[in-house]
C-alpha cells in the first residue's frame, strides 16, 4: 500500500501546475548590432508556467538587462489555460 501512495504522491506532483515558474528563451544574432526595433517576443502561460520566446535581432550584448526586460514587459501575456481544449500535463 505504501508504495502505490507513493507512485500517486509522484503522478499528482507531475501534473500539478507549475505555479509561479518562468522560462525564457532568447534567439539572438551574432553579426550585426543589436536591435529591438527588429525583435519579436510572444509570452504565454500553460499550467501555471510562464513561458517567454523572444526573437532577437543582432548581438545581445548590445542591449542592457533593463532595454531587454522593458522590451518583454511590454508583450502582453496569453493565458493557455483559459484556451478551450487545451490539456497540457
Amino acid at each position: 500500500m505504501q508504495r502505490l501512495k507513493g507512485r500517486l504522491d509522484r503522478v499528482a506532483k507531475a501534473l500539478a501546475p507549475h505555479e509561479g515558474k518562468r522560462m525564457r528563451v532568447i534567439a539572438c544574432g551574432v553579426c550585426k548590432p543589436g536591435n529591438l526595433a527588429e525583435a519579436t517576443c510572444s509570452r504565454a502561460i500553460t499550467n501555471g508556467c510562464l513561458t517567454e520566446c523572444v526573437s532577437l535581432e543582432g548581438r545581445i550584448e548590445d542591449i542592457t538587462d533593463e532595454q531587454l526586460e522593458e522590451f518583454i514587459q511590454s508583450f502582453p501575456i496569453q493565458d493557455n489555460d483559459a484556451l478551450p481544449g487545451r490539456r497540457w500535463a
